[in-house]
């Protein structure tokens, strides 16, 4: 075999081999195709058959959820909106009772403010130590309206009602403001032909629309007035609008302290200038409403805590065993206001004797006055006058006063259930049965209120409420038998309220919100 035969024969068999993997190679490839199309033609069928719908052996089947399941789908639905109900009623009662808050704080802040402004001017008595240097028309004027008596029959010859506070202050802002500056300069500033005729009150004396123009001389001072109004008509009255009054020159017939006759100290002048509902609601201004309570103390020299329940008693090296509380009334002058038996329109009394137990002889000692009550006076008259040394040496301002006031918003955010009385109340009665939501109230300060058109405000001091039993329980001191000391405080009567009004409302039952704030009086004068 030669050379060129082997090699011939090599190159078939490696020609021969190289088409076995060429087939085989498309053997393979052939086969995968085939196996794609075979998938292909599955998919396809499957296909068919979804859009042809079920087979014949499963068309008597129906389609759709099960009773249970739309039984479990109603149920998680009503469990959620249920849930989404109540937490949108729960939001909306968070919002009215936050807006409710903030808007009782800002009518206190209002008042706190406006006091804090015209307390921290207020006007001393005096320049210096001898007589002549006293200006007796200088007062501080703590006293009682009578808003009982005008308006219900059984406050006819009670010493109750609401408090109203009467002092001088100075004009800080009488430089910078042109009326003020104007005021007294004996020209007519306002072009109507009069000069210096008009008051500064707040007012528009002649009805030519603009306020304090063309004044009379001020003397650097006005008076001041805060008072509730005296009207308790249902729905128009404004027995719970708290008003501010101003008045310069002061001391002469037009006074806030005009009722109280220097020349005859024991008479009364029932229609006066701030006992009057016409009156106030023509020489003050309206400061805040939904005021259900304004209410002062005054610190004096013998005072040992503002706890009001503690009875203001003067004392002398030893404070009684319980202290001494504030003054509930204040008369600068220390007059004698008892205007004898068988009068029935007299003043709220004025605690201002100021007499002590002599601590040897156990008796009430009065220096330097004629008689328990009655003014220290030199030439043994009633008439106090500037000449007189005694008297205008003995008037007395107090040290600093805590205002109280309560407020009640809950007509410009209504509450979703208020409380209401469930029965009746009678005099004595020591619960007080209430129906409705209670809101929470600041145990500090634990009071109500019942609104009573009928028969009359009363406030009441509870210890606690009883949730079980739904009714307050009213404070009873056991020092004091036979009296339930938690009825007819504030200057209230305890007294009957029946759960419905003449009208067919419900007798309503406030809590409110309670501030109290205490102003130092640069003022301040002892004795």
């Amino acid at each position: 075999m030669t050379w060129c035969s082997v090699g011939r024969a090599e190159a078939e068999a490696a020609a021969e081999k190289r088409k076995k993997r060429d087939a085989a190679r498309m053997a393979a490839l052939h086969g995968g195709k085939a196996k794609r199309t075979e998938q292909m033609s599955r998919m396809r069928t499957s296909t068919r058959r979804l859009r042809a719908g079920p087979s014949p052996r499963r068309r008597g089947v129906r389609a759709g959820f099960t009773l249970t399941e739309l039984l479990v789908a109603t149920a998680i639905t009503l469990i959620f909106g249920t849930l989404a109900v109540a937490t949108l009623r729960y939001g909306s009662a968070l919002w009215r009772d936050a807006h409710r808050r903030g808007y009782a704080y800002d009518i206190a802040s209002f008042i706190f403010h406006q006091l804090e402004d015209d307390l921290t001017a207020a006007k001393p008595q005096y320049w210096s130590n001898e007589p002549h240097a006293f200006d007796t028309r200088v007062r501080f004027y703590l006293d009682r309206d009578h808003y009982y008596e005008l308006n219900y029959p059984y406050g006819a010859d009670a010493l109750v009602g609401r408090q109203r506070l009467r002092f001088v202050r100075g004009i800080p802002e009488e430089t910078p403001n042109l009326l003020l500056r104007q005021a007294g300069d004996g020209l007519d500033n306002d072009g109507d032909g009069l000069v210096d005729e008009e008051y500064y009150n707040l007012q528009d004396d002649d009805g030519d629309g603009r306020i304090d123009e063309d004044l009379l001389p001020l003397e650097g001072m006005y008076e001041v007035a805060y008072l509730i109004g005296l009207d308790a008509t249902a729905g128009t009255g404004d027995a719970h609008q708290l008003y501010r009054g101003a008045l310069s020159p002061i001391g002469d017939a037009n006074s806030f302290f005009a009722e109280f006759d220097q020349t005859a100290p024991d008479t009364w002048d029932y229609d006066d200038s701030v006992d009057d509902p016409v009156e106030i609601q023509g020489r003050t201004v309206p400061l805040v409403d939904n005021v259900l309570h304004f209410e002062v103390r005054c610190w004096t020299q013998y005072t040992t805590t503002w706890d009001s329940y503690v009875p203001f008693v003067p004392w002398v090296l030893v404070p009684p065993a319980g202290g001494c509380g504030p003054a509930l009334t204040w008369d600068s002058d220390r007059r004698y206001d008892d205007p004898g038996p068988g009068i029935n329109e007299y003043p709220p009394y004025f605690v201002m004797d100021w007499g002590y137990t002599d601590p040897v002889t156990g008796l009430l000692n009065f220096p330097d006055e004629i008689a328990p009550g009655v003014f220290r006076d030199s030439d043994g008259d009633t008439d106090p006058d500037r000449t007189d040394t005694n008297y205008v040496r003995d008037n007395v301002f107090p040290r600093a006063i805590m205002v109280v006031v309560v407020t009640d918003p809950s007509e410009e955010y209504p509450e979703a259930r208020p409380l209401r009385l469930t029965t009746g109340v009678a005099p004595g009665d020591t619960t007080i049965p209430v129906t409705g939501n209670v809101p929470a109230y600041n145990r500090a300060w634990p009071y109500l209120l019942i609104r009573d058109p009928d028969a009359g405000d009363e406030w009441v001091r509870f210890t606690e409420f009883d949730a079980t039993a739904d009714q307050f329980l009213v404070y009873d001191d056991p020092a004091t038998p036979g009296i339930i000391d938690g009825r007819g405080v504030r200057g209230t009567l305890d007294v009957a309220h029946n759960a419905t009004q003449l009208d067919g409302s419900p007798t309503q039952v406030k809590l409110g919100h309670t501030f109290s704030r205490v102003f130092y009086n640069p003022a301040l004068r002892e004795q």
